[in-house]
């Protein structure tokens, strides 16, 4: 066998391994799971966002009305 039969093979199978991949990625909704999970990832930065800005927020007002209550943030 010289060099290029082992290189043609070589990419066969690879080409093989990635079909099979996406065909299994597809059957088990791998794609769709991991698309979900980005969402709610960006879904929970933004809900932790606006409970520092509300926690910020209490900790002025406590602070201004003279309350010993300090919350952290």
């Amino acid at each position: 066998m010289d060099i290029l039969n082992v290189i043609i093979i070589i990419l066969v199978i690879i080409g093989i391994i990635l079909l099979i991949r996406e065909i299994v990625c597809w059957y088990w909704k791998i794609n769709k799971h991991i698309e979900i999970m980005k969402e709610i990832n960006s879904n929970l930065g933004e809900l932790l966002k606006v409970n520092k800005q509300q926690l910020e927020l209490e900790k002025q007002k406590n602070k201004k009305e003279g309350n010993i209550l300090d919350l952290k943030v």
